[in-house]
Parts: C-alpha cells; structure tokens; sequence
C-alpha cells in the first residue's frame, strides 16, 4: 500500500474473535482513497513467502512470550477461554499459526470473498449521509466480498451459562514466576437497565473493602481487584488476587469470606450512604464524551454488538433518579452469590504443587459457601478438551444485552 500519512490519513486493522476492525483517521477529502486502497490491500495483501514467515514469526514469539502478562493477567485469559465460545488459548494459537503455511493463508483470504462478510460500519465527522454510504460501496467492492452475511448468518460470541461452579487449576505459565493468582467470576447474567444501574452500584461499592481486607489487612499479595465487569452481553462480579504468600484454595477462600462480610454490610446500608453511592454513579454515567474518538468508541459499541441501544445512558439516569431502596441492593447482591455461577481460575506458582483437589472451606456458615456443596466441574488447563468438559450439558446467554429497564416476567 502506499504511504498515505503525508496525507494525515491513518488505519489500523485489529482482529476479534468475531471478525476484523478496520479504523480509519483522516480528512474527509480523502477518506474515500484511504478506504479504496486499504480494502484493497486487505483483499490481497503482500504474501511473499519472506514477508509471510517474518510475520508469522513476530507472532509466534509474542504469544510466546508469557512474560508479556502479568499471572493474573493469564488467569483472566484462561477464564474468557473456557467462558465463551468463540475465544482459544495461546498454546492452541501458537500451534495452529507453526501449522500455517502461505498457502493455506491465501486460501483462506480466497475463502472470506466466496463465503461472505458481514459488514458494520460507522462515520463520524463532517461526512454526509451519501458520502458515508459511498464510503460503504468502496469498502465492499474492495473487498471482493461476493455475498453480505445477514446478522442471522454472522459469526457470533456468546458467553457460556455456568449452572455449577467450574473450578480451573492451571500452573503459572510464567518459568520460575513464584506468585499464584485467583481469578473468581460470579456471573449474574444478561441485565436489563435496572439490575444493571444496581450492579453497577455495588461494584462501586465492593472495590474498595474488598481491597483494604484482602490486600491491606489480609496482605495476600499486591495485586486485588473487585470490579463489576462486562462479559459480552453479561455482567459479572470478578475477584482478583494475585501473590505468593497463600495458596489459591487458600485465597479463594478468603475471597468468599469477604463477599459474605460485604454481602451483611448492605442490610446496614444508611440513606446518606446510599445517597452518596447513587450520586457517585450519577457522576459515573453521566461523563460527556471529550473528544470525536470517545464518542465514536461509545456509539461503535452499540453498532458493532447489534445492540443499538443508543439511549441506555438515559435510561439508566432515569432508572437512578427512581432508585429509593437500599435493600435492593442487598437482594441483587444474593443473586450474583447464591446462584451457581463461579468460574474460579486458580494459577500455581512455581513453589506450589497444582493439588488434584481443594481443601474444605474454612468454613461453611456464610450463604455463598453454598457453591461448594453443588456440582463442580475441575479442570487443569484452557484447551479445547477443557472447553469442552466445562461447556457440556451447558447452553449460552442471549448475544443481545437487554434495551429497557425492566424486562418482562
């Protein structure tokens, strides 16, 4: 392709597990060359047998370099593995790319036009209506793309519904790395705006006393998160713990000891403190976009997953300012605990043997200990076998996050 940033024209190409994203920065008199020449240097890129190794090589060597990431940061990786359908680990990348030769990469570009494409795309700036649709055109006329996939017919992710607890014992992948790391995953499931403003809420809130028990009391290792997080179209209550001082089961726990703790602290929740949250997330939701690129990150979002709820940011505003009982709170906390959703990712050390079992926990009495008298499903690694073992029997939650505020019975 040619150079085309004297031009102050940019791209950047990303793979996802769905796809592709193709970017694009420039002045609008030039957007539509930048769109012609990078789709067509999509369609047929430089695939000399040099050029193809040299890459090829690149990523191998990243992706084996396991030092690049953090040993939680591997437990994460290993919990989006075997909790979706459409993500694989590093070892079953690596091995795949070693396989690849040039013209099993050529064949595979000649496939993408045969086969079809879905193709979502977003303009923002001073580009009109029918120029954005002209720019449409030329992507999928350079792409050489011989059918447009309807969204019934695209590759989709979905995150897997866990109806027991998965338990995922793995050694730390990095070589004499001395720190084990506890990655657990409570899955509340796809939430319409109001369990979503509520879960939103109390992740603001369990940040910070799951941080001062676990790392500054309990001083279990430098590195603690609590943090509600986005699974695709669920939401989920992620526990991190990353240090050498305790083992995992050990840690996990400990974990469950301060859900429980935090989970009493709600029923003694004051109006002003729950006046003070709610003013908190206000704040939170209602943060204005700074630049063109925030707010074209912001409605990408919405475009790419198909969700098209653009006005969710108001929605949840109006849920917040109707939102008047603490105790709600306390009740959608019980439903990310009891229900048997934990997917605990559990990294050993190089000084800690992988135990084939966990010990018993310290103790039973609080509600979420539950989990540990249901059906669990243990595995050792992140591979397709794993996969398989803890997605059997299991179905996956709907794609589509869930526009309203409350949804139907």
């Amino acid at each position: 392709m040619e150079d085309l940033s004297a031009c102050g024209l940019s791209w950047d190409l990303k793979d996802s597990s769905e796809g592709y994203q193709l970017s694009m920065d420039g002045y609008s008199e030039h957007i539509a060359a930048l769109v012609a020449e990078v789709a067509d240097g999509i369609y047929k890129p430089p695939s000399d047998d040099a050029r193809f190794l040299r890459a090829k090589q690149r990523l191998i060597v990243a992706l084996e370099d396991t030092t690049a990431k953090m040993p939680y940061e591997h437990a994460m990786e290993a919990l989006s593995v075997l909790s979706t359908n459409s993500v694989f680990s590093s070892q079953e990348l690596i091995a795949a790319l070693k396989a690849t030769t040039l013209k099993d990469f050529n064949s595979y570009l000649n496939d993408l036009g045969t086969h079809g494409l879905r193709m979502q795309l977003l303009v923002t700036g001073n580009v009109k209506a029918d120029a954005a649709k002209q720019l449409s055109s030329t992507l999928a006329k350079g792409l050489h793309a011989s059918k447009v996939l309807t969204k019934a017919e695209a590759a989709k992710s979905r995150a897997l519904r866990v109806d027991r607890e998965v338990q995922v014992r793995m050694q730390n992948p990095i070589p004499k790395d001395s720190n084990n790391a506890v990655v657990n995953a409570y899955q509340f499931g796809v939430p319409d705006v109001a369990d979503r403003v509520k879960l939103l809420m109390l992740g603001k809130m369990i940040s910070q006393p799951a941080y001062d028990d676990l790392r500054t009391k309990q001083q279990l290792g430098y590195v603690v998160f609590a943090v509600m997080m986005p699974e695709l179209s669920t939401l989920q209550l992620v526990m991190i713990v990353q240090g050498a001082k305790k083992a995992p089961d050990d840690i996990d726990g400990r974990i469950e000891t301060t859900l429980a703790n935090f989970a009493k602290t709600l029923g003694n929740l004051s109006a002003s403190e729950f006046k003070g949250w709610k003013a908190s997330l206000r704040s939170t939701l209602n943060e204005k976009d700074q630049n063109m690129a925030q707010e074209a990150d912001r409605v990408w979002s919405q475009v790419v997953s198909d969700e098209l709820c653009f006005n969710r940011k108001q929605m949840a505003l109006d849920y917040l300012d109707s939102f008047e009982s603490p105790s709600d709170l306390a009740v959608e906390f019980q439903k990310v605990l009891v229900q048997p959703r934990k997917v605990s990712v559990r990294l050993f050390g190089a000084q800690t043997p992988v135990n084939q079992t966990q010990a018993p926990l310290a103790s039973s009495s609080n509600s979420s200990s539950l989990a540990a008298v249901r059906q669990k499903v243990v595995v050792f690694n992140d591979a397709h076998e794993d996969k398989l073992k803890v997605a059997d029997g299991l179905d996956y939650w709907p794609a589509a996050n869930i526009c309203r505020i409350h949804q139907k019975a």
